[in-house]
């Protein structure tokens, strides 16, 4: 957060008389009109904090509070006006090698993908999402592991399965 940011309020949640841990915490923003929803920013000393604006007749900020507060603890939040955070004017698709990418996010295959050279053809696939990308680029997914060649990324059973010379179908057992 830049040295611009305007403080708009400090927030004391309280414990009452019960216990809490993990709660979830609601801030009304009526008193923030003229604030955009994209530029609040609630800290917790130094840390920032995610939070989610309930859009609605009055806007609701939600977060978690993440210490465990005894009964009758209490914790402090500092409510600011932050800059504006840039979201992505479009999202960027490409086809090709019969998968669909939507950049940095995920990969469907359409396409039959053959598994590794020497394992039976009977794990080839379509129809899955790999790879499936974290923000920070990290590939969540993984396709063909050595000792369980029959997993692909997101995926869901065919209609029709067999194994060890049982067959059924997808509802039945």
């Amino acid at each position: 957060m830049n040295s611009s940011a305007q403080m708009l309020a400090e927030i004391t949640v309280k414990a009452g008389k019960y216990a809490r841990k993990n709660a979830i915490a609601c801030l009304s923003l009526e008193a923030f009109a003229n604030v955009p929803t994209s530029n609040f920013v609630l800290k917790s000393g130094s840390r920032e904090l995610p939070v989610q604006v309930e859009e609605g007749a009055v806007r609701k900020l939600w977060w978690r509070v993440n210490e465990a507060l005894p009964v009758g603890g209490k914790v402090q939040y500092v409510l600011y006006k932050g800059q504006s955070k840039q979201t992505p004017a479009h999202i960027n698709l490409k086809e090709e090698n019969g998968a669909l990418t939507i950049e940095g996010l995920l990969q469907y295959n359409y396409a039959t993908v053959n598994p590794p050279a020497g394992v039976d053809s009977a794990y080839r696939r379509s129809g899955f999402i790999h790879p499936l990308w974290a923000p920070n680029g990290a590939e969540l997914t993984g396709i063909h592991p050595r000792d369980h060649y029959h997993h692909f990324g997101i995926w869901n059973p065919g209609p029709t399965r067999n194994s060890k010379g049982r067959k059924w179908t997808s509802g039945t057992s």
